[in-house]
């Protein structure tokens, strides 16, 4: 997570102004100065690593996973901030192209806070989330554990690298039903040993 540093004085007294002045005009400065708006954490998106499936990752892939992710954030809009994190467009990090997204906070499923659903309440939250996303065409086939935050009662999806665009209706139930059969086998195994330890109720 990335802090942001809080604007100058004059930079802070434009923007209470701009929030008097009619929404084109808001809707302008935050398209030329998006800087001016940010929240005061951010998440820095960056790349993939050099390695994934300890197989090497060149330069092309990378940036094909990059701009994957960026058209399904644009292709997302309407679900920012309620299924997926608000992008706030790109930045440069140590030479390389990187995302600038909300910090949601939440609680990730592959962590301990996070393995406290019951078996009923993860398949209607995972449902609500795939549905979402398919809604608007938009079919995520990577279902590790890490890429769901619980956040106020919701799931949220992360890591948007690894998607498919544009599917039939026939592959968009398919594809549901198997990924949330896989996530769902994950979480039930990682919840395995704090209910052997007597940390949690069985479910």
């Amino acid at each position: 997570m990335v802090r942001v540093h809080k604007p100058a004085a004059i930079i802070s007294a434009a923007i209470a102004i701009l929030g008097r002045l009619p929404g084109f005009v808001r809707c302008w400065a935050e398209s030329h100065f998006p800087e001016w708006f940010l929240p005061e954490r951010i998440a820095l998106k960056t790349r993939r690593m050099d390695f994934y499936d300890d197989e090497p990752i060149d330069e092309i892939v990378k940036t094909e996973l990059h701009e994957t992710e960026l058209k399904a954030y644009d292709r997302l809009k309407p679900l920012q901030g309620l299924v997926v994190p608000r992008c706030y467009g790109e930045a440069s990090y140590d030479g390389a192209p990187a995302l600038v997204l909300e910090d949601v906070g939440g609680h990730s499923l592959a962590a301990p806070e996070g393995c406290l659903l019951t078996p009923e309440q993860l398949s209607a939250m995972l449902q609500e989330c795939y549905r979402a996303l398919h809604a608007f065409g938009v079919q995520q086939e990577d279902s590790q554990l890490g890429n769901f935050l619980r956040v106020n009662g919701t799931l949220m999806r992360l890591d948007l690298q690894m998607v498919e665009f544009d599917f039939s209706a026939e592959e968009s139930q398919k594809s549901m039903e198997f990924c949330i059969a896989e996530v769902a086998d994950r979480y039930h195994s990682m919840r395995a040993f704090p209910q052997s330890e007597g940390f949690l109720e069985a479910a």
